[in-house]
């Protein structure tokens, strides 16, 4: 959890120095979604289908799903549908947390664990993103809650490759539901 919070600061400390963070190479892939993998794909099938390749089989794995995402009921939902294809799929364990809430409990065994995690980041853009005020006092904002979520999405996914772990991110944009239903369809192909 503080390799993650450690990488997170760095991402906010560069925002209030540039302006904006310095995001991975994202490559785009079909209906808009683009992803960030330690291989480049065309195709999300083939990049779902690359983080699920170990090497060995997929025997004392787990795919966990972190969601950065609005947690409603929609989404919850979509999610599940992805869940319920990986795990028809695979037949291994499947964890859906949402972020950044999920980082200080399970976020521990994900970079502490023997490494049969697979992790699978589903981020999205926001749609109207709200500023923070610096002080409760004043209007003043130097930061928005969307820049500090990709802050700390980018950190635990950081953290997680930093620790040898397989990190497939997608990227919805701002059509979640059109992207959660590209994943679902890409699941198995």
């Amino acid at each position: 959890v503080e390799s993650t919070k450690v990488i997170a600061r760095q991402f906010l400390s560069e925002y209030k120095e540039k302006g904006e963070i310095t995001e991975p190479e994202y490559t785009e892939v079909e209906d808009g979604l683009t992803i960030f993998s330690d291989r480049k794909y065309s195709k999300l099938s083939d990049a779902i289908s690359g983080l699920l390749t170990t090497g060995n089989n997929l025997k004392n794995k787990y795919i966990s799903i972190q969601a950065y995402i609005s947690q409603n009921a929609e989404n919850i939902m979509k999610l599940e549908e992805i869940k319920d294809a990986l795990q028809n799929d695979t037949g291994i364990p499947i964890t859906i947390g949402f972020g950044p809430r999920f980082l200080h409990s399970t976020g521990q065994l994900h970079k502490g664990d023997s490494g049969n995690g697979l992790f699978l980041q589903i981020v999205s853009e926001p749609e109207d993103d709200i500023d923070i005020p610096d002080n409760a006092s004043d209007n003043k904002s130097s930061l928005s809650f969307g820049t500090l979520i990709k802050a700390q999405y980018l950190g635990d996914r950081s953290a997680l490759a930093d620790a040898g772990r397989k990190v497939l991110t997608i990227n919805l944009g701002k059509n979640i539901t059109e992207g959660l239903n590209s994943i679902i369809n890409s699941i198995g192909k």
